[in-house]
């Protein structure tokens, strides 16, 4: 966006109003994008530590970061129900287990949540129950 700034404000001549407010919006573009740049790499830079493994114990999940991670794990057979909610364009899936333990996971915690929690379902020979 930057280049397309100074490309639209050389050369000199012939400087118009029109290119002024074109320059002016890639700058602000080249602005936004930066002043949001910091926390998008933060919150890729925490998601780049979640993990979801499926061994023949059970299923672990690893969140947190890597100097304090939250690792919780369920064998197959504590796993009570898996549960599918819709909220705020994101699919929202709760594994519960039987001692009262719960993980969540969502579209914007995996990439690819819905292949794990039928995954999940499959090793648990349980249902995704839709809320």
């Amino acid at each position: 966006m930057l280049l397309l700034a100074l490309s639209s404000l050389f050369p000199l001549a012939g400087f118009t109003f029109a290119r002024a407010v074109s320059i002016f919006w890639w700058l602000f573009g080249v602005l936004c994008f930066a002043s949001i740049s910091p926390s998008l790499w933060a919150y890729g830079k925490r998601l780049s530590f979640y993990r979801v493994q499926l061994d023949q114990q059970g299923v672990e999940f690893r969140y947190g970061t890597a100097k304090n991670p939250d690792v919780s794990s369920m064998p197959w057979d504590q796993i009570r129900a898996i549960q599918h909610n819709h909220v705020a364009n994101a699919d929202l899936y709760t594994v519960l287990g039987k001692d009262g333990s719960s993980a969540r996971f969502s579209s914007d915690t995996f990439f690819h949540s819905k292949t794990i929690a039928r995954l999940i379902a499959d090793r648990a020979h349980l249902s995704i129950e839709e809320l």
